[in-house]
This record gives structure tokens, C-alpha cells and sequence, in this order.
């Protein structure tokens, strides 16, 4: 991971400190996005990076549950704005309904909590689960949820579709 020559590359930046840097642009980008254009329309790059950046957001929480209640606080207004704009992707796009639930399902129990204080339940009518198995059946893994070195299969997006009915919310 600290091989010299990356090292040079990246201005003697650490690892870490440079997937910290994108992290931070990434959340940046998509608080400018809202702003400028809400997450009422379609965008299918907005269903990718909140998916991104709910799940790395997720992460840090779990890592940093005994830190800074301040820097626990920004994560967790990240992550409201991560599920709200799913969710309203959602509203437009059957994948981005899916991933709304998978983000929804993934969040500690307390920021499920306080997420739904924001936004609103992600879920799966029954009468619109047999177009949104058709229409989502992928293979696709989804951004965030597995590391490099895993087995992305846990992750891929037939198994979430298949595992819908699972989720309870």
C-alpha cells in the first residue's frame, strides 16, 4: 500500500489520505447536485454516487461510533441525504428503489431511526415487485458494499432483488 513510487505520484499523500480527499469531493459534488438541481428528476450517475457514498458513509459510522459527536453528526446528515435522494430517485427508476432499500437495510438501527425522521420508508409494493424483479435482474455489483479482496457476490444486485422479501424495515 505505501509503495514509494505511488507515494511520488500522489505528492507523498498517503493512501488514506487521498481516498479521505475523495470521499470528501464525492459528498461535496452530490450537496452541490441537490442544491442546484434537487433529486426529484431522473439521473441515473445520482442513483451510483449516493449508493457510493451512502455506503462508505455507513462504514465510517461503524468505525467511528465512539468518536466525536460532531464528526458523527456530519456522517449521519450525509446519510440523510444519501437515503432522501434514492428515495426520490426512486420514485423514477426502479434500480434506484432497490438500492434505497439495500442502503436502508445496511444502516445501524439507530440511523434507520433518524433517517426516517427525513425521509421517507424505502419499500416494495406488492403489486410492483414482479416488474421491478424483471426489469432489475442484474448481476451488477453494487458500489460501496464489497471490498476488492471479497467476494462480490454477496453484493450483486440478482441477490438483493432475490433477498427483497427479507428485509424488514
Amino acid at each position: 500500500m505505501n509503495n514509494p513510487e505511488i507515494l511520488k505520484l500522489y505528492g507523498g499523500k498517503t493512501t488514506e489520505s487521498v481516498i479521505s480527499e475523495a470521499k470528501v469531493m464525492l459528498e461535496t459534488v452530490v450537496r452541490l447536485y441537490y442544491a442546484r438541481h434537487n433529486f426529484e428528476f431522473y439521473d441515473p450517475w445520482m442513483a451510483f454516487a449516493l449508493t457510493v457514498l451512502g455506503n462508505m458513509i455507513i462504514a465510517d459510522l461503524a468505525k467511528t461510533s465512539s468518536t466525536d459527536p460532531q464528526i458523527a453528526s456530519g456522517y449521519r446528515s450525509s446519510l440523510i441525504l444519501a437515503a432522501q435522494g434514492l428515495n426520490k430517485q426512486g420514485l423514477n427508476y426502479h434500480l434506484s428503489r432497490l438500492l434505497a432499500v439495500q442502503l436502508q437495510g445496511a444502516m445501524d438501527p439507530m440511523d434507520l431511526q433518524l433517517v426516517q425522521t427525513h425521509a421517507a420508508v424505502a419499500g416494495i409494493e406488492e403489486d410492483e415487485k414482479a416488474l421491478i424483479l424483471e426489469q432489475s435482474y442484474s448481476l451488477w455489483p453494487l458500489p460501496g458494499v464489497t471490498g476488492i479482496n471479497e467476494d462480490p457476490d454477496k453484493a450483486r444486485l440478482k441477490n438483493l432483488v432475490a433477498g427483497v422479501d427479507s428485509l424488514e424495515l
